[in-house]
């Protein structure tokens, strides 16, 4: 069992050029059948994640509500 911090959450939904990389271990854990679980919590750090970068001008700001629901409706695979 793996459980996801959501820093990589962040990095997979933000368009971070390492997103690669981390949706890539992510198919490897899937591919290998390893149960994954994030924090109930998850959406709401992510969100924040993205609200910091928003403020700190490195977010276009159109783009959040896009990241989030890529993470709650199609990238997360969690328990």
């Amino acid at each position: 069992m793996i459980v996801v911090d959501a820093n990589l959450l962040v990095t997979l939904v933000s368009g971070d050029p390492r997103g690669n990389l981390v949706l890539q271990h992510f198919l490897d854990w899937l591919d290998r059948d390893i149960e994954l679980h994030a924090p109930a919590l998850a959406v709401y750090e992510i969100t924040n994640a993205l609200t910091r970068m928003i403020a700190a001008g490195a977010f276009p700001n159109r783009k959040t509500g896009a990241s989030i629901s890529r993470y709650v409706y199609h990238t997360n695979p969690f328990s």
